[in-house]
């Protein structure tokens, strides 16, 4: 089933396989790759292998099964509360002889306290339990959780795999090409903008926003981006865009708006006042992009 239905990363697919198969899987597992490589997807398929179940859908009613994305504020992070819970519930013994899978998405989303509560449940792990970990920013991920996991990262498939695939679900070969020549083999990226033309819309925001910055031109800059300012998810992805877009040609300007883009990223995740806020990134971007 894995290796059917998650394309490429052929070598990270054959690994987990033959450890599934000859029994000797880590019980603490932790899949690394950028948003949109599927790592969550591929930690659902890995425990289908696991249980020997047929589709994925079934795993978020199976009694061996728990299912984790964070849960508390606008970060959604971890709490330390769910994480003692979790650790009561996977020191019983299972009634049955089957293993229990844990699978928690996105553990860039561990707060301090968080982590080094579930740090106790891998440094006396169980026989009957696997930990299956996901993140696109493994550089978070504390140190003493990373040493206690296997790790296997998955990155962008190959261009001609991507295009494949996008053409399972859309015909036009115009906004593929775009897609691929933006994202590469991205494939999750892409896929969102097929199916959601709010999101391939925002993206074409996106792109006109980062020529307007290469132009210098900080009033339109902030004209395009004011047009979200109630709305802080929009925003969030369209830095992430603009990302995407400097790192596909690195220049001393790019890299110079990256490291904006980076610091108002962090900004966007505080209470600090949008317009300002907006105002200002233009205003500093464009900067950066004249130097």
């Amino acid at each position: 089933m894995l290796s059917e239905l998650y394309i490429g990363n052929d070598k990270t697919k054959e690994s987990l396989l033959a450890s599934v198969k000859a029994g000797r899987l880590s019980h603490s597992i932790l899949l690394s790759g950028e948003k949109g490589n599927g790592v969550n997807y591929l930690a659902l398929l890995l425990a289908c292998e696991l249980l020997g179940v047929t589709s994925t859908k079934e795993l978020y009613s199976h009694p061996a099964v728990r299912i984790m994305e964070g849960d508390t504020g606008v970060r959604r992070e971890y709490s330390v509360g769910a994480m003692r819970e979790l650790i009561g519930e996977m020191s019983n013994t299972s009634i049955d002889s089957e293993s229990r899978i844990v699978i928690l998405k996105n553990c860039e989303r561990f707060n301090t306290s968080s982590a080094n509560a579930f740090l106790k449940t891998l440094e006396e792990p169980r026989s009957d339990v696997y930990f299956i970990l996901t993140t696109n920013d493994i550089s978070s991920i504390i140190p003493t959780i990373r040493s206690r996991c296997s790790i296997y990262q998955v990155g962008d498939v190959s261009e001609e795999e991507a295009g494949e695939y996008l053409e399972e679900i859309s015909r036009d070969d115009d906004i593929i090409e775009n897609l691929i020549r933006i994202y590469g083999g991205n494939i999750g990226k892409s896929k969102r903008c097929l199916e959601d033309p709010a999101r391939y819309a925002l993206l074409k925001n996106s792109i006109d926003i980062y020529n307007l910055l290469l132009k210098g031109d900080a009033y339109e800059v902030a004209k395009a981006i004011y047009r979200y300012n109630r709305d802080k998810n929009s925003i969030a992805v369209i830095l992430e865009d603009l990302t995407v877009l400097c790192s596909k040609k690195y220049t001393r300007k790019t890299v110079n708006v990256i490291d904006v883009i980076e610091k108002y990223r962090g900004l966007l995740q505080t209470n600090a006042n949008l317009n300002l806020m907006i105002e200002c990134f233009a205003s500093e971007a464009t900067r950066a992009a004249a130097v």
